[in-house]
């Protein structure tokens, strides 16, 4: 018989840091049923993945009523857009077709249409957008996880917020190949996702070091960087947030910090986060240029 899956012995201190109002017992029940669901994304053949993610997600929130993604509150969602799309403000031109991969309920792509000459957002299914609401330069691009169809050069920005860390690392290289074809000589690609040197950051958080649910990979400024490289990206900045003021660096001194983070005990690396420049190793905000 199986043992049953060990909490961590900080699980109070994360439950609190994390806001996580659940009991243990339903921690524990989430966990098993997210980690034994991602296991048959990552044994599962490429030709099956673009049915499988749609499927594993699907059964993820039936079987878990008090999952967050059910309960998250309409206020919190709503600064978490308007944040984003302020960000986005500041980088895309009036010009521009933007594309958003991942889009989700659209609200952040159709916030960035009223900035650009086209908002295109890219999902599995458009279940969750109102296309009532949407204005009127913005479309709907259906997508099987990793293809985009659009000709090559057709977008001068593409954006995802943490969707990367959810891709099976095979389908990670084959949908940064074609974010770099879709975008113009010249294009970004702003690739947003959690850094595995704070991680993880899915639900394992609670029982180990190493994220074994839906987040597939999590990745630092050097891994993902490196891949940009791979998929033809000709450079890779890394975008940081100091006390309101954003700035885009060369990824190579952000790099020889998570080095030197990476090496210290996890209570050590999790308290050194919540201060200062270091705050931004959280998460991975990376710019790539065509």
């Amino acid at each position: 018989m199986e043992q049953a899956p060990m909490f961590r012995p900080d699980l109070e201190q994360l439950r609190a840091a994390n806001g996580e109002t659940r009991s243990p017992d339903r921690l524990l029940a989430h966990y098993i049923v997210e980690r034994d669901l991602a296991e048959r994304l990552r044994q599962s053949q490429p030709q099956e993945r673009s049915r499988l993610y749609g499927e594993v997600y699907g059964e993820l929130f039936a079987r878990l009523p008090d999952h967050p993604q059910h309960k998250m509150d309409p206020a919190r969602r709503r600064l978490n857009t308007a944040t984003q799309v302020a960000f986005l403000r500041s980088i895309v031109r009036p010009h521009d077709v933007f594309l958003e991969l991942g889009c989700g309920d659209a609200a952040v792509t159709c916030g960035v249409a009223a900035f650009v000459a086209e908002a295109i957002g890219v999902d599995v299914t458009a279940a969750l957008i109102d296309a009532k609401q949407a204005p009127a330069n913005f479309r709907f691009l259906h997508t099987n996880g990793t293809e985009l169809d659009l000709p090559a050069d057709a977008a001068d920005i593409v954006y995802s917020n943490q969707l990367m860390e959810h891709l099976h690392p095979m389908d990670a290289m084959q949908q940064l190949r074609e974010i770099h074809r879709v975008l113009k000589p010249g294009g970004r690609y702003i690739c947003t996702t959690p850094n595995r040197i704070t991680g993880p950051h899915d639900i394992s958080v609670y029982f180990g070091d190493v994220p074994n649910g839906f987040h597939l990979r999590e990745y630092d400024h050097a891994s993902l960087s490196a891949l940009f490289r791979e998929a033809g990206f000709r450079t890779a900045s890394a975008h940081i947030t100091l006390k309101g003021w954003r700035m885009v660096l060369p990824v190579r001194p952000v790099i020889w910090v998570e080095r030197l983070v990476s090496r210290l005990p996890r209570g050590a690396k999790q308290r050194l986060t919540q201060i200062g420049p270091v705050r931004n190793l959280a998460g991975v905000t990376l710019i790539g240029i065509k």
